[in-house]
């Protein structure tokens, strides 16, 4: 494990993944703790990944907004490619749900609405996320809800209906479209939705454990309905959900303020347009 770069201080290791290692460290100019993800080794000499890393930082740095981890730097030390991030203290909205038990109503839906806030932001500046899932929703220990992990996004324009790429996301969380490479805000509204059906139903929308499965069930099948698996959940409530999480993109709220909207609505006790 690394021990010191630059002016950092490593302090322990917070997470890995394919693309790279989250460590915790101390900035000891500024005396604050922070974040740095580092490019995992294996993939330094492939310009496509290096590239990739900058481009999500890129995309970090242009996101200042409450609910968004701020990118504080970036560099390349040696061999090791750098992101220095906030620090938000606190754990992910996947351990919440799966250690605290039944969440309010009011509470799972006024942590959806910072996330909406924070995805809305970054439609607007023509960002979309496409790996919207509850591991990359950072609670705070001061309240914050942040979203984390750019690592996916792309540029609107480069996501239009005419083109198609390689898939992109994580299987559980995907809209049906981006099994075609395809996505656009309304793909970012569906996994939205799938984390808010999740705090609700305190499971996945879709929990095939095995993936040619689970791919099937997401692109021939609408997720169950809420009040099928807890029936003390409103009907307005669970008529939101199925919508942003519909099959068909025409049949989705086409943003982010659309689907806040329609919950600013519920909660006042107003007729909701799903």
């Amino acid at each position: 494990m690394l021990e010191n770069i630059r002016d950092y201080k490593i302090v322990k290791k917070l997470g890995e993944g394919g693309m790279g290692t989250v460590y915790l460290a101390d900035d000891t100019m500024l005396e604050r703790k922070v974040a740095i993800k580092v490019l995992n080794p294996l993939l330094t000499k492939d310009v496509h990944f290096t590239e990739r890393f900058r481009q999500e930082a890129k995309v970090q740095a242009s996101l200042v907004h409450p609910n968004i981890v701020s990118l504080f730097n970036y560099f390349q030390e040696d061999d090791n490619y750098c992101m220095v991030m906030e620090f938000a203290d606190g754990e992910t909205l996947k351990h919440m749900i799966s250690s605290k038990g039944p969440i309010p109503e009011q509470r799972a839906i006024w942590i959806l609405s910072q996330m909406l806030e924070a995805v809305g932001f970054a439609h607007k500046r023509g960002i979309i996320h496409r790996d919207i899932k509850p591991d990359n929703i950072l609670m705070g220990d001061d309240g914050s809800v942040k979203i984390a992990d750019f690592g996916l996004a792309r540029a609107i324009e480069q996501d239009n209906a005419t083109q198609t790429g390689g898939v992109a996301g994580t299987l559980r969380y995907m809209a049906p479209e981006q099994f075609s490479g395809q996505a656009d805000p309304r793909s970012d509204v569906y996994s939205l939705g799938l984390t808010l059906y999740e705090l609700l139903a305190l499971k996945p929308a879709y929990d095939e454990s095995h993936p040619s499965s689970l791919i099937q069930r997401i692109n021939q099948t609408e997720a169950t309905r809420l009040r099928k698996i807890n029936p003390s959940i409103p009907r307005d409530l669970e008529t939101i959900v199925a919508k942003a999480t519909a099959h068909e993109p025409a049949d989705r709220y086409s943003s982010a303020a659309e689907l806040a909207h329609d919950l600013r609505c519920y909660l006042d006790d107003r007729p909701i347009h799903a």
